[in-house]
């Protein structure tokens, strides 16, 4: 089973890249990093900064966190249901 990530807000401190950071702003699939240690500001795509290998986020316990599943939108469906959506979708093109 897959692990359900961990959601972020703005104004999380966060390690990423061997440095701590303050999530300054979310835009779309965008992520604005302010450094703690010199102010520097770097704007990265969210999915790079939450696989990083280092990525953890600070100042709260991992149980009071949001999840996410990791699961698509489909899985809780009944299977009939499931397999009409997908041809559904087929259908559309998309």
């Amino acid at each position: 089973m897959k692990r359900a990530m961990d959601v972020v807000k703005v104004g999380d401190r966060l390690r990423f890249d061997d440095r701590i950071h303050v999530l300054a702003g979310l835009d779309g699939p965008r992520c604005r990093l302010l450094a703690e240690e010199d102010a520097s500001v770097q704007v990265l795509l969210l999915t790079q900064v939450l696989g990083a290998q280092d990525f953890d986020v600070l100042d709260h316990p991992r149980s009071t966190r949001r999840k996410v599943p990791a699961h698509g939108p489909l899985d809780g469906l009944d299977p009939a249901v499931r397999e009409k959506a997908l041809a559904w979708e087929g259908a559309t093109g998309t």
